[in-house]
């Protein structure tokens, strides 16, 4: 079913965003994957290219409603995504989008906020995967050496640990984090800047969750894995 109306006034572009995790088809042809929406708009990762204020048409699902609409891009953020303005809604959608908002809101507001701490020697990645989880509204701590995260989990609660075992020490990670009861909840995903062989994966990472090569996980991806374990 498709809705279809009203404008949204610029001004609610200051509304609260929520994470949106859902597929998402540009003009009926280009598929994106969402990463927050608001009563005013939404942000997409895709690669396809958009120019700034340029007209498009998104489709995605809300309340187990398929909505179509007219959507001017504000911000276009190469390689990564592109942030939306919503038009033309009728009383029908302005209501279903404020509903979807209010209560990831309520949701999240119940939820301890945890962190996502990323562990890397590389600043221009670490850069790229902070960008795509903040944009899906997870709060990202980072480090560059195993020293700076026990310093971080001294202090912050966090809910995953994202990081290169190639870094000096990477391997001891997991099993110092197991030392510590109360980091037994922080779940363990490796972005790998190189392959791991299988016998060294079951030796030194026995507890990884999930294991990546970073070459084979685009930021925009990363998002949605997380989702599986840090509300």
């Amino acid at each position: 079913m498709f809705w279809g109306g009203t404008m949204i006034s610029a001004d609610k572009r200051r509304y609260p965003r929520v994470r949106y995790l859902q597929d998402v088809l540009i003009n009926r042809a280009v598929p994106a994957a969402g990463a927050s929406i608001s009563q005013g708009g939404m942000f997409l990762f895709t690669t396809a290219p958009f120019r700034s204020d340029h007209q498009v048409r998104v489709q995605f699902m809300l309340h187990e409603l398929s909505m179509e609409l007219a959507s001017t891009v504000r911000h276009y953020q190469p390689g990564i995504g592109m942030g939306l303005m919503f038009q033309d809604l009728s009383e029908e959608q302005e209501m279903l989008v404020k509903v979807y908002v209010d209560d990831a809101l309520q949701e999240q507001a119940q939820v301890r906020a945890k962190k996502v701490l990323l562990l890397d020697n590389n600043a221009l990645k670490r850069r790229l995967y902070r960008i795509a989880l903040e944009q899906s509204h997870y709060h990202v701590v980072e480090a560059t050496a195993i020293a700076q995260v026990f310093d971080l989990l001294k202090s912050d609660t966090i809910g995953a640990l994202v990081f290169d075992p190639h870094v000096p020490g990477g391997y001891t990670l997991v099993k110092r984090l197991r030392i510590n009861p109360s980091w037994n909840t922080i779940v363990p995903i490796v972005l790998s800047s190189r392959p791991v062989a299988e016998e060294t994966r079951r030796r030194e990472l026995p507890a990884v969750r999930h294991l990546f090569l970073q070459s084979g996980m685009p930021p925009t991806k990363l998002p949605r894995v997380i989702a599986k374990y840090v509300s």
